[in-house]
């Protein structure tokens, strides 16, 4: 089927109808009478009118969803939190580091040594310096 610009059509149909009911109200053209054009149009109508329910039910769904996010990840906060801070896990333990996390232990500092052209010295060559 090709493509068809929705937008268009309703328009069109809109100014079709409103001259044609102006205009000559008895007449049939292409076999059809303004009444079964205008069943064919009221279709088109509710099938609009459901999309744009659709729509906002998606939209009220998505602000939702967002709003149990934001829940959620307080609650991993709290989560991991209470592992860090619980003696028998802690943030170096195996439960930490499975969610996700570099444990405590195993962070690298971030220092880099630049050599003169902004590029990182070897490490037997930064530990030189």
């Amino acid at each position: 089927m090709a493509h068809i610009n929705n937008k268009y059509i309703k328009e069109r149909a809109d100014k079709m109808l409103k001259a044609w009911d102006e205009v000559a109200k008895e007449a049939s053209f292409g076999g059809l009478t303004l009444a079964a054009f205008l069943v064919q149009w009221g279709k088109s109508e509710d099938a609009r009118k459901v999309i744009e329910l659709a729509e906002l039910q998606r939209e009220l769904a998505a602000k939702g969803r967002d709003l149990e996010d934001a829940v959620l990840a307080e609650f991993c906060r709290r989560v991991v939190d209470g592992v860090k801070a619980d003696p028998a896990f802690g943030p170096n333990s195996a439960l930490y580091r499975a969610m996700g996390y570099v444990p405590y232990d195993e962070r690298s500092s971030g220092l880099t040594r630049k050599g003169p052209e902004g590029e990182a010295l070897p490490p037997d060559a930064a530990a030189a310096a």
